[in-house]
């Protein structure tokens, strides 16, 4: 994959005003879909009870040799064409005009081009962050451990402490970090973006960055939390980290987001969410980095499966993604917990029960759920990169199976 400059990833684009148009259709993995405008001023999906918001923006998939140039004479009223992602063969670009009218209007005339391999709106949706349904407080200062289950079966396996995931780059894409935890106070940081502010954040910054920090901040203690014979005892504390604020769900901003981790020559990304709908550009590109990321060995795309109890079908969304690993929930003994989604595009199940991590209050309070499971493979994955470079996704897949057996 090209590498272009990261600022071509972060501009932006004004919000405008816009008169809103009755309906839109677009194609999504082959399949037409309809949304009709609602009194809300939201779009609500034909054939479901999906609600989203669209913007005057229209993410693009081109083949690769088509420019910016390109496009500007396909439509000339855009008022900015950006680079999402740039992929082996094909490549991602968002196009900006004043208007919603304009943008619908384009897709229409895209829809009909045969150098334009798919257009859709840039819209955002709700997105799950796979935690628990119910939360529970803990002590503010953190007590004397016994090992958890998840580091107990790690320690067993020999892989847990290790190296501590040294040499290895892990990327968060949650809703935001307080960095300055004391846990966390070690912790190496190659870059932190945050969507909100549209802006590198400065690592020593001492506020909560991030719209929540909320759910990131303990995914952090999982992942990084200083080894001090306290709870958390992080899977990877010598890891580095990269850090992508992004708590909405514009599909441009899920593609940027995906595509810094890239450029930051991230080995494992950790996404403990999903949202409501599967976008076709999403999954091309964690199809890519799965397949062409670390130079062809494959990034680990995990995500978590979701808390709903539900059959997770295919193009439900992000866990029904083939080439990511998918975690769901278990308990102790590996058996999958009741609320935890369920299916066959889950790759691994692995502890989800209540466990010590860091607050976004600079204390500590109990994390659970598919959102844990994941970040607990990833901190996995990490550890066994960390011990052998080489191995490539399938590998790692093998090596985790016989892991949580």
């Amino acid at each position: 994959m090209n590498a272009p400059n990261i600022l071509l990833l972060v501009c932006f684009f004004p919000i405008m005003v816009w008169a809103k148009a009755d309906s839109i259709s677009f194609t999504n993995f082959s399949v037409t879909t309809e949304f009709q405008l609602q009194e809300s001023g939201l779009y609500k999906h034909i054939g479901s009870s999906l609600e989203v918001q669209f913007s005057p923006r229209l993410v693009v998939k081109t083949v690769l040799a088509t420019s910016a140039a390109d496009m500007s004479a396909l439509v000339p009223e855009a008022i900015a064409i950006t680079d999402l992602f740039l992929l082996t063969k094909t490549r991602y670009f968002l196009i900006a005009f004043a208007r919603q009218d304009q943008a619908f209007a384009a897709l229409k005339k895209l829809q009909t081009l045969p150098s334009v391999l798919l257009v859709q709106p840039d819209l955002q949706q709700k997105r799950t962050a796979a935690g628990p349904a119910v939360t529970f407080s803990a002590n503010s200062s953190a007590s004397a451990m016994e090992l958890p289950v998840y580091l107990h079966r790690a320690q067993q396996k020999s892989l847990w402490p290790g190296n501590g995931g040294a040499g290895v780059r892990v990327a968060v894409i949650d809703d935001g970090f307080m960095l300055q935890h004391p846990e966390l106070a070690h912790l190496h940081t190659s870059i932190y973006y945050d969507f909100a502010a549209r802006q590198l954040i400065p690592t020593n910054s001492a506020k909560k960055t991030g719209a929540s920090a909320k759910h990131g901040t303990k995914v952090l203690g999982i992942l990084f939390g200083e080894h001090n014979q306290h709870e958390p005892e992080g899977l990877v504390p010598n890891a580095t980290f990269v850090g992508i604020s992004q708590l909405d769900t514009w599909t441009s901003n899920t593609l940027q987001g995906f595509y810094i981790a890239y450029l930051a020559k991230a080995d494992v990304i950790n996404c403990s969410w999903h949202s409501e709908w599967l976008m076709e550009p999403v999954q091309d590109v964690v199809d890519e980095l799965s397949r062409y990321g670390r130079e062809g060995k494959g990034t680990a795309v995990v995500f978590a499966a979701g808390n709903q109890h539900k059959l997770i079908t295919p193009g439900m969304h992000e866990a029904s993604i083939a080439s990511a690993m998918v975690v769901g929930a278990s308990n102790a003994n590996g058996d999958p917990l009741a609320f935890s989604n369920y299916g066959t595009s889950i790759d691994i199940w692995a502890y989800g029960q209540k466990t010590l991590s860091t607050d976004e209050n600079g204390g500590y309070s109990y994390f659970l759920g598919s959102s844990l499971s994941s970040v607990i493979v990833s901190g996995y994955i990490a550890l066994l990169i960390s011990a052998d470079q080489s191995l490539n996704l399938t590998q790692i897949q093998h090596k985790l199976t016989q892991l949580v057996e």
